[in-house]
């Protein structure tokens, strides 16, 4: 059990049961406190709101809400930024990484069309603060005709947008459990924050909303493939270079350190960080060493 739990990025036991029970995944032994997650997500009693918190939609892909989060180390692509929305309807949630703010508008505009040519959704709302990369995205969301609603939350009064806080600090403690399991570096732990991210979001999609549905499935409306070819992050794997080989003495592959999933790919392709270069590729050809980074 504590593997399947390590596998699903360190989710808890009641939602790690849940997701293997949905897709008929049997496991063994009981759930024993991991190490890395009681480091990596200590946190301090919960302090009462008082404020109240969110409406409710009932349509995927209506209502989003949105937010930043800085990190002081850029990753390995120049990212500073990670910009989360989320459903509020599935809890489905994208992550997009930022070099700078003022991208923000390009990436959430560029979505909501996709979501328009692909699933035939319409953003409604989207709740965010009131600073200017927000106030920005509104004027482009109508020079592009897209009708959308802005609701901006009060100064200082993060709990007005308590999913989006709560998502955070969700995502951030399993990024820091995963991280810790992969026993990186500091150089390869504060290059990969994006990329890990990017794979706990990914994860997190996995796992049931309220109405006990997998949000990928609730937004989506179909299941996810990739379920099966589950991979520890940081885990090694010798990637097949290819035709990419010029000389018959060169070795056929080179080992490369397992970052997570490609969106838009079939299930068996995946990112790695070659680590000779320190670039991302993509393979679904791998042959898996069974150890980590530092083992």
């Amino acid at each position: 059990m504590n593997l399947f739990h390590q596998l699903l990025g360190h989710f808890g036991d009641v939602k790690t049961t849940e997701i293997a029970k949905y897709y008929g995944i049997k496991l063994s032994g009981k759930f024993k406190p991991c190490p890395d997650c009681v480091k990596g997500k200590a946190k301090q009693a919960n302090v009462p709101k008082g404020i109240p918190d969110e409406k409710r939609s009932q349509i995927p892909g209506e209502y989003f809400f949105l937010d930043i989060s800085s990190v002081k180390t850029r990753s390995f692509d120049g990212s500073k930024f990670w910009l989360l929305l989320v459903d509020d309807a599935t809890g489905f949630k994208f992550s997009y990484f930022l070099k700078k703010k003022s991208e923000t508008a390009e990436k959430v505009i560029a979505m909501m069309k996709h979501l328009k040519a692909t699933l035939n959704y319409e953003v409604k709302y989207i709740r965010c603060d009131n600073a200017g990369k927000n106030l920005k995205l509104e004027e482009e969301s109508k020079k592009e005709g897209l009708g959308v609603i802005f609701e901006y939350t009060a100064p200082n009064t993060p709990p007005q947008n308590g999913k989006l806080e709560r998502a955070f600090a969700t995502l951030y403690g399993r990024v820091r459990s995963m991280l810790n399991s992969a026993r990186l570096n500091k150089e390869f732990r504060r290059g990969l924050w994006a990329e890990r991210v990017r794979t706990a979001c990914a994860i997190d999609n996995l796992d049931c909303n309220r109405n006990k549905k997998p949000r990928y499935v609730a937004f989506y409306g179909k299941d996810y493939k990739g379920l099966k070819h589950l991979r520890k992050f940081g885990e090694i794997g010798v990637v097949t270079k290819g035709d990419k080989i010029k000389s018959k003495l060169v070795n056929l592959g080179e080992a490369c350190l397992y970052l997570g999933y490609a969106d838009n790919h079939s299930g068996e392709m995946a990112r790695f960080l070659r680590l000779s270069t320190k670039r991302v590729i993509r393979s679904r050809d791998v042959k898996w060493l069974n150890k980590t980074f530092h083992e």
